[in-house]
C-alpha cells in the first residue's frame, strides 16, 4: 500500500477487511494473525486520520472558513479507515508530507489563480508559467518527482474542496444565483487545469519532439492523481459524491490539450488520446464509479471528444482512424455493460431511465454524424445490448455509410434487390469472428464447411451452444452470433470465389445452408430468437430467412 500513497491497493485492502469482518472484535485476532503487514498499515493510517481530525477540529475552533475567497482554508488530509464513523469526510488522501507543505501549495495556487486571468497571462501564457515555475522552485515543490506528485495531488484536493463548499451554498441559494456559484467553481477549477496544461505543454521546453516522452509522462501522472483522488472521494462520500469538479477538470484538460494552438502537441496526438482513454476513462467507467456515470457519459458524448476520436479534426488528423474508432467503441461498450443488467428488467429506476435517455442521445449523434462506426462495430455493440432492448438494437442496426444511398422500398420490387450494385459490396468489419468462436466449435465447423462430412456435428451443434438450463440464459449468445456471422461471411467468400451473385439458388444445398437449416429445426424458441441475425448488409441472410418463413 506504500503508506497510503498507492490508492487502489489501499482501497482494496479496506474493502477486503470490511468484507471479512474487520469491525467484529471476535475476528480481530484471526485477521491480525493472517494479515499482519496489512493490518499494521491500516492501523497506522487510522491513527494518522485521528491526529488529522484533531488538528482540523483545533483549526476550525480558531478560524471560520472564508467562502468568499477563491480558495478558502487549506484542505486537510484524511484517509477513510476501515472503521470510518458516520459523517461526511473530506475528499482527500493522506500521504507523508513535510510540515507546511499544504501552506506552500495554497500560496502557489492562490498566486496562480490571480495571475492566469490577467491580460499578460492571456497574451503570453509561457511567460506566466515561467513566473510560477520560479515561485514553485523557491518553495521547494519541484525538488523531486515525489514532491511534484504531492503538489499536483494537493492542488486537486484543494480545488475540489473549494468547489464542493461552494456547491453546498448553491443548494440553499436562489435559482437566479445558481449560475453565479458554478462560475465561481469554474474560476478555481479552470485555473488549476490551465496550470497543469501549461506544465505538460512546456515540460520539455515546448520542443516539437516526435516522441514527447516527458509530456506524456507528466500527463499520465496528472491523470493518475486526479482519478485516484476521485476514486477515494467516490468511496468515502458514497451517496453524497458530487462529480461536477472532476468532470470539469477532465473535460477542460482534454480540450486544452487537444485544441491546436501552436504548442506542438499534434505529433503526439494519439499518445494524448490514449492517455485519457487508458489512464482516466477506463479507470472511471460506470462499473467502477457508478456515481460518476452521468459525468462519464457526458464526457464521452462531448463534441470535443467525439470530434477528436471520430471526426479526425485538426488535432488528430494524422492519427490512424482505426485506433481512435476502436477506442471509442470500447468506451461505448463499457457504458453499455453497466446499463445491461438494468435494461433486462421492464421497469427502470428513475436514475437509470435518465441515463438510458442520455445513451440514446449519444448514439443518435453517432448515427447521424459517424454511422460508419456503428456499421463496422455493430457486432460487439449489439452483443452487449440485451435482446429485449429493441430500440437500442434497431438504432445500431439502422446505420449505413454516409456515401451510400438506400433504395426506395416502395419503388422497387424487393425480389430485385440482388440487382442493386451495392449488394456486391462486402461490408467492412474490423473484427475477426474466428477468434471469438472457441476452438471446440470452430475447428469441427471449418471441417464441415470444407468437406460437408461428419453429419453428427450438425446434431451436436445446438448442444455446444447451450450453457445452462435456465430460461433466458440457455445459450451463449456471443458465440452464437459470432458463429452465424462467421458462416455467413464464409458463404459470401465462397460465392465470390466462384464469381456468383448472392441469390436463393446459389446458396441452396450448400454446407452453409445445412448449418442454418439445422439450427432452425433443432433450436428451441429461445435459441431461434437469438439465432435470427438482423443484418441489412448481407443479403444471403435475407435469402436464408425466406426459406424459413415458417419460423
Amino acid at each position: 500500500m506504500d503508506g497510503g500513497s498507492n490508492m487502489e491497493a489501499t482501497l482494496f485492502a479496506q474493502r477486503f477487511f470490511r468484507l471479512i469482518g474487520f469491525n467484529d472484535a471476535a475476528r480481530m485476532p484471526v485477521i491480525k494473525e493472517a494479515f499482519p503487514a496489512t493490518y499494521e498499515q491500516l492501523l497506522k493510517m487510522q491513527q494518522m486520520q485521528a491526529i488529522l481530525r484533531q488538528q482540523q477540529a483545533a483549526a476550525a475552533g480558531s478560524a471560520e472558513p472564508n467562502l468568499d475567497s477563491p480558495l478558502g482554508p487549506p484542505a486537510m488530509d484524511a484517509l477513510v479507515a476501515a472503521t470510518a464513523g458516520p459523517g461526511v469526510p473530506p475528499a482527500v488522501q493522506p500521504a507523508a508530507e513535510e510540515p507546511g507543505m499544504s501552506d506552500k501549495v495554497e500560496i502557489i495556487l492562490r498566486e496562480w489563480i490571480g495571475l492566469c486571468y490577467t491580460p499578460m497571462a492571456q497574451r503570453n501564457p509561457k511567460e506566466a508559467l515561467f513566473q510560477m515555475i520560479v515561485m514553485m522552485h523557491d518553495h521547494g515543490v519541484l525538488s523531486g518527482d515525489e514532491k511534484i506528485s504531492q503538489f499536483i495531488r494537493m492542488c486537486t484536493e484543494m480545488c475540489v474542496d473549494v468547489a464542493l463548499r461552494l456547491l453546498k451554498t448553491d443548494a440553499t441559494a436562489p435559482v437566479s444565483q445558481s449560475n453565479i456559484v458554478r462560475q465561481r467553481c469554474y474560476y478555481t477549477l479552470d485555473a488549476f487545469v490551465k496550470l497543469m496544461a501549461l506544465m505538460i505543454k512546456y515540460s520539455d521546453g515546448g520542443s516539437a519532439s516526435p516522441s514527447g516522452t516527458s509530456k506524456i509522462a507528466l500527463l499520465k501522472k496528472v491523470l493518475h492523481i486526479i482519478t485516484s483522488v476521485l476514486h477515494v472521494d467516490h468511496e468515502v462520500r458514497r451517496h453524497e459524491f458530487n462529480a461536477m469538479p472532476y468532470h470539469r477538470i477532465l473535460i477542460t484538460l482534454f480540450i486544452e490539450l487537444t485544441t491546436p494552438d501552436g504548442s506542438n502537441l499534434e505529433s503526439i496526438a494519439w499518445s494524448i488520446i490514449e492517455a485519457f482513454g487508458q489512464n482516466a476513462l477506463f479507470l472511471l467507467q460506470p462499473r467502477r464509479c457508478p456515481a460518476f456515470a452521468y459525468a462519464w457519459l457526458d464526457f464521452v458524448g462531448h463534441r470535443a471528444v467525439i470530434g477528436a476520436l471520430l471526426g479526425g479534426n485538426g488535432f488528430a488528423e494524422n492519427v490512424d482512424p482505426m485506433k481512435t474508432s476502436a477506442m471509442y467503441t470500447q468506451l461505448l461498450i463499457c457504458h453499455l455493460k453497466f446499463l445491461a443488467p438494468f435494461l433486462r428488467n421492464i421497469h427502470l429506476p428513475k436514475s437509470i431511465a435518465v441515463l438510458y435517455k442520455g445513451t440514446l442521445r449519444v448514439l443518435l449523434v453517432i448515427l447521424h454524424d459517424f454511422p460508419e462506426l456503428l456499421c463496422e462495430y455493430h457486432y460487439v455493440i449489439i452483443d452487449t445490448i440485451p435482446p429485449n432492448c429493441v430500440q437500442l438494437r434497431n438504432l445500431v442496426l439502422s446505420a449505413y455509410p454516409r456515401n451510400m444511398r438506400l433504395p426506395d422500398p416502395f419503388a422497387l420490387n424487393f425480389k430485385q434487390v440482388d440487382s442493386i450494385p451495392e449488394m456486391a459490396i462486402e461490408p467492412k468489419s474490423n473484427l475477426n469472428m474466428a477468434s471469438i468462436i472457441p476452438d471446440s466449435i470452430r475447428l469441427p465447423l471449418d471441417a464441415y464447411l470444407r468437406t460437408r462430412s461428419a453429419v453428427d456435428f450438425l446434431s451436436a451443434l445446438p448442444g455446444m451452444l447451450q450453457i445452462s438450463e435456465n430460461p433466458g440464459s440457455k445459450y451463449n449468445s456471443t458465440v452464437m452470433n459470432a458463429m452465424v456471422l462467421y458462416v455467413g461471411m464464409k458463404a459470401i467468400e465462397s460465392l465470390h470465389e466462384r464469381r456468383q451473385r448472392i441469390s436463393i439458388h446459389t446458396i441452396a444445398h450448400t454446407a452453409f445452408m445445412d448449418i442454418f437449416q439445422n439450427l432452425a429445426v433443432q433450436l428451441c424458441t429461445e435459441g431461434r430468437f437469438l439465432w435470427r441475425f438482423s443484418s441489412c448488409s448481407i443479403y444471403s441472410f435475407f435469402q436464408l430467412r425466406s426459406k424459413f418463413e415458417w419460423l
